[in-house]
């Protein structure tokens, strides 16, 4: 199963995040935590997990009178194979862009420890490990 960020709206992305958060979420269990960042209602949310379903990236089963949905891929590969197609689709395969980007918003590492993991990345690849 390969997906990828451009068959994902930013609700759709949202979502996904409570799924990934959450073992398994009832409909609304996901309105509660999108009603935080968005005004939404209960069938916009419906509606939008049942396309997911229908895209495979979450699934879905009964339990008493309520639908549990479940993510079918963990979060890291799932967005691993976004940011791989968003290089190669936004950036023609040119890392130097995002990067720099990264490096250039601070509020991306807020914590001192995310901007040595990136120090650390870039000497590895000049020493070619």
């Amino acid at each position: 199963m390969k997906h990828g960020y451009a068959e994902l709206s930013k609700l759709e992305w949202q979502i996904m995040r409570v799924c990934w958060e959450n073992e398994k979420v009832s409909t609304r269990n996901v309105l509660e935590e999108i009603k935080k960042e968005r005004k939404t209602n209960y069938m916009v949310i419906k509606t939008t997990l049942d396309r997911l379903v229908e895209k495979e990236f979450v699934d879905k089963e009964k339990f008493g009178p309520i639908w549990l949905y479940f993510p079918k891929e963990p979060q890291d590969a799932t967005t691993s194979t976004a940011i791989t197609e968003f290089i190669k689709t936004v950036l023609g395969d040119k890392i130097a862009p995002i990067l720099l980007h990264i490096v250039n918003k601070k509020e991306y590492y807020k914590e001192l420890r995310e901007l040595d993991v990136l120090k650390d990345l870039v000497d590895n690849i000049k020493d070619g490990d």
